[in-house]
């Protein structure tokens, strides 16, 4: 993949008030996925407009500077969003405004040896428009990982999915917070949450906070929450049939993490997924 939305047919951009914007025009579809390092590095502010009717995928993988990106995305755009952070750390702040019938899917793999800092804030504006989100983070030595993913339900029949799977070992901590909040008169509207952590040692830590806020009656809403041990029985079940414990927790932890590959579809970006969570452990 080249790093190359700028240089796109059906992509403008300039520099207003020192923040990049970017403008995908209107119906312009993008089948494969774009590396946009390039434009993440550039300012420490970008704006990416997806204009109606458009169809975009972008994949990050480097985002180590603390930086504010906020995507627009108008009346039956389309995004989809893959974060791959296999070397770099997870820092900074993503805004997506939706509008009537826009969808975004975004996916993260996070398996880096880092530090995170995480925070996105997706708002559902516009009627009928849909928002997923998707995490599998592997936190280990002593990396301090925060993530804070909230949906804000406006429109009407708006749909947010929010789904959070990490595993923790060594000295390391997790946090999954975020809130789902749906405001008054987004009737119809539906918005589920879940976090489940699995810890391996004593002294690593992890909490999973998620939050639901409802101002309309006419809805649906369910949150879960899940930290715990690894099961000691799948462990022996393992190690009695002549398999070492760390090949057992590698064996676990590739079980667990290993469905978020199914957002990503270049068979490259799976197989750097597995072998990402095999060199953590």
């Amino acid at each position: 993949m080249e790093n190359s939305l700028l240089t796109l047919k059906n992509v403008t951009h300039e520099v207003v008030d020192n923040t990049l914007v970017i403008s995908i025009t209107k119906g312009a579809q993008f089948n494969s996925f774009i590396h946009v390092d390039d434009i993440i590095e550039s300012t420490s502010k970008v704006k990416i407009i997806c204009k109606e009717n458009s169809f975009v995928k972008l994949l990050v993988e480097k985002y180590d500077a603390k930086q504010k990106i906020e995507f627009v995305l108008e009346r039956n755009a389309n995004v989809k969003l893959n974060f791959l952070s296999l070397e770099h750390n997870a820092a900074g702040e993503y805004t997506f405004d939706l509008a009537e019938a826009s969808e975004l899917h975004v996916a993260m793999a996070d398996l880096s040896d880092a530090n995170i800092d995480f925070t996105s804030y997706i708002n559902l504006n516009g009627d009928n428009s849909y928002a997923e989100w998707h995490l599998a983070s592997l936190g280990a030595g002593d990396n301090q990982k925060v993530f804070n993913i909230n949906f804000d339900h406006y429109g009407k029949n708006t749909y947010g999915n929010m789904s959070n799977y990490g595993v923790v070992e060594d000295a390391a901590f997790t946090h999954f917070k975020g809130i789902s909040y749906i405001h008054n008169k987004s009737v119809e509207s539906k918005t589920h949450q879940s976090a489940k952590i699995m810890v391996f040692d004593e002294k690593c830590r992890a909490k999973a906070n998620p939050i639901l806020k409802i101002d309309e009656n006419d809805i649906e809403a369910s949150h879960a929450a899940v930290v715990g041990k690894v099961n000691d029985e799948h462990m022996f079940y393992l190690c009695s049939r002549g398999i070492k414990e760390n090949d057992a927790k590698q064996l676990i932890t590739l079980g667990y993490l290993k469905p978020i590959t199914q957002y990503f579809e270049d068979k490259s970006d799976v197989n750097r997924i597995v072998h990402g969570i095999e060199k953590r452990l």
